[in-house]
Order: structure tokens, then sequence, then C-alpha cells
């Protein structure tokens, strides 16, 4: 700390010194009960302003480290905002799709619902997962028949086992789709003609998780097949007998 003995304090000596800023004057002559005082203010001072210096040093770091702080939370925000606006988007395009979903879904159901074909779908182990109201038509059943084997459901009239044999066959087949025919005996003693058309079911790893299959009552076409093949058959002994008799007559 700079003090300044001086013998006068006019204006012109102050103006020379002012730019210095001492930390206080003495007068000539100089008296102890003015000089101590003075020296013990002006160390005073000087360690006063030597602590305010370090704490605004610190305040600078500090707000340094804050603008700092303050630009990487600006940076972060736009950031958030942009990923906001993303999943704004995404969540706008899942709804639409969902949306979709729901509406293919209903279309599906009420195309189940109505086509005149039954439809069902079990998993790996042969338990019914799914039917529609046409294969409960045409089977004579209620939907309870969910959960239990599809085998002591359908059942071949000649055959035991036939559809459990069946159904291992198209699950470890390589072909996805299969098609076979077979008579069965309803509760009520009626004997029905099916077909069944089966398609395996698999999940994104390619997985066989199921069977989807479509039933179809084919009893009045397989009548009608039979009495075709009987005419067929009647006027092939025709023909022959005609022949036998010498006429010309060939009707093939």
């Amino acid at each position: 700390p700079i003090i300044f003995i001086i013998d006068s304090a006019d204006e012109v000596i102050l103006s020379k010194v002012k730019n210095i800023a001492p930390y206080g004057f003495l007068h000539k002559p100089l008296i102890d009960k003015e000089f101590f005082p003075v020296i013990q203010l002006a160390l005073y001072k000087h360690e006063t302003e030597k602590v305010i210096k370090e704490k605004n040093n610190e305040l600078f770091t500090l707000n340094s480290k804050l603008e700092e702080t303050v630009k990487d939370l600006e940076s972060a925000n736009a950031q958030l905002q942009e990923k906001n606006k993303d999943l704004f988007h995404k969540n706008a395009e899942l709804i639409n799709t969902y949306n979709s979903y729901e509406s293919n879904r209903a279309r599906l159901k009420s195309l189940l619902e109505t086509i005149p074909y039954g439809v069902f779908e079990c998993n790996l182990k042969g338990n019914i997962l799914l039917v529609n109201k046409s294969f409960c038509n045409i089977m004579k059943c209620k939907e309870d028949v969910i959960g239990k084997y599809i085998w002591d459901v359908l059942y071949h009239v000649e055959i035991d086992n036939y559809i459990y044999i069946k159904f291992q066959e198209i699950c470890k087949s390589i072909d996805r789709a299969h098609s076979f025919s077979f008579p069965i005996k309803l509760e009520n003693n009626i004997i029905l003609v099916i077909q069944i058309d089966c398609f395996r079911n698999k999940n994104s790893n390619n997985e066989i998780i199921g069977i989807s299959c479509v039933l179809s009552d084919i009893t009045d076409r397989k009548r009608y097949e039979d009495l075709l093949q009987l005419s067929n058959a009647r006027l092939l002994e025709a023909q022959r007998i005609a022949q036998i008799g010498n006429w010309e007559w060939d009707l093939k």
C-alpha cells in the first residue's frame, strides 16, 4: 500500500498523485497520533481490497462456468425440442397406424363372422385358439371349444387319430399350405364331409408358432361328385353293352 507524506494538500499535489490511488496521506510534521491510524487503515484497506479481488476472481470464474452451463442447457433444450418434435411425429404415426390396425382388425373380424367358411387357429400343441361363427355352425358346436384339442373336436368316422396324425405331419412338413378332406360324425349322428385348408403361422424369426385353417362343408359337392361318377360309370357300361350289340355309340 502507498502512503504519501506531503507538506500541504493543495490541488496541484492532489492532481499529481490521484492517479496513483494512494491509501492515505500524512502531513508534515508527522504526529504519532495520526501516523499509526493511517498506517493501520491503509493495511486494512489493502487486505480488504485483496480479499475483494480474490472474491471477484472467484465470481468471474463461477460466472464463466455458469455461462457455459447455460449454453449447454440451451443446446440440450434445443436438442430436446427437436426430439420432442420427432416423438410427436412418431406418436402421430403410431396413432394413425393403430387406428388403421383397429379399422383393419374390425373389418377382418366382420369378414370372419360373415364368410360361409369355418376358420380356426391352433397352437403347436393342437389347442384351439380361435374359431368363427361359421365353424360353430358347421360343427354344431359352441365357442366353448376354445382351448380344446382340435382332434377332440374333429374326428374321422373310420380312422382313429386321423386329425392328430395330420396335425403332426403339417407341423413337420416344409410346405406352407396343406389341403385334405375326410368324413366326420357330429353329435346328432349326421355325417359330413369336410375339407380343411391349413397354413402354418410363423413369427418374425421364421419359427412355426401355430396353424390357421379354413374348414368347408363339401358334403353336397361330394354327393354330386359321387353321383356324377356313378352316372359316368353307368354311361360307360351302357356304351360297353351297346358295342357288344354292334352299336356305333361312343360317349367318350
